[in-house]
């Protein structure tokens, strides 16, 4: 483990940020997922350039996490904080924690999901098959209107 001399006042004010971050980035996934969930394909397709944003801004602030505290994991943060400063640090990484499980909840949800309109989607066009000249199957797949038929 690297030695890092962490300035907790710059870690809380971090933290804080960080909290916030993951937050927003839930309520996006929340909206993504609702989305998802009522075949609202064209708008969940022009969400993705959002998502991306977040997911970028995410990276540049775990690396920005990384040059503040090391290897220190946000719990030993916590332990190693002075008195003025953990129960803030405590509570920002725990609401920081159940957040990230939150979203990734909505992400196992969202793909599940996917994964079963995608199973429909090919049950339903897998009778469109048709041969080519060489005797072989040759499948025709379904365009983006038999995704948003309820199949």
């Amino acid at each position: 483990m690297v030695n890092f001399k962490v300035n907790y006042k710059e870690a809380e004010a971090f933290l804080e940020r960080y909290a916030k971050h993951f937050s927003q980035f839930a309520e996006f996934e929340f909206n993504k997922l609702t989305l998802l969930n009522e075949r609202r394909h064209e708008e969940l397709s022009a969400s993705l350039a959002e998502e991306q944003a977040f997911i970028m801004q995410t990276n540049a602030l775990e690396q920005k996490r990384i040059a503040l505290f090391g290897d220190i994991t946000l719990d030993r943060l916590s332990e190693t904080a002075p008195e003025m400063y953990r129960e803030k640090i405590t509570q920002l990484s725990k609401e920081i924690r159940e957040t990230i499980l939150h979203i990734k909840e909505m992400n196992d949800i969202a793909g599940v999901t996917a994964n079963e309109r995608l199973k429909r989607i090919h049950r339903y066009t897998k009778n469109l098959d048709i041969y080519n000249d060489r005797g072989t199957v040759k499948s025709n797949y379904a365009k983006i209107d038999a995704i948003s038929e309820k199949v």
